[in-house]
């Protein structure tokens, strides 16, 4: 499978599959952010992505202002 080329409708399909759903939220404004992805995430809230799972799995606020929550 090394070195295969997926068509755009296929890679469409591997990127809907992998991604998960979610949803930010600022305690501090009280603003909710719908993102797509982690990885959408990650960019609109400048964190990395590893740090967005974290919190994500734990539940925990993020410097005492974030909550991120998947939801698919």
């Amino acid at each position: 499978m090394r070195g295969r080329k997926h068509s755009e409708e296929t890679k469409t399909k591997i990127c809907a599959a992998n991604s998960k759903e979610g949803r930010g939220f600022d305690k501090q404004i009280n603003e909710t952010i719908t993102y797509t992805s982690g990885v959408q995430a990650a960019e609109v809230l400048g964190w990395g992505e590893t740090t967005i799972r974290r919190y994500i799995n734990s539940q925990k606020l993020y410097k005492a202002r974030y909550q991120v929550r998947s939801t698919g």
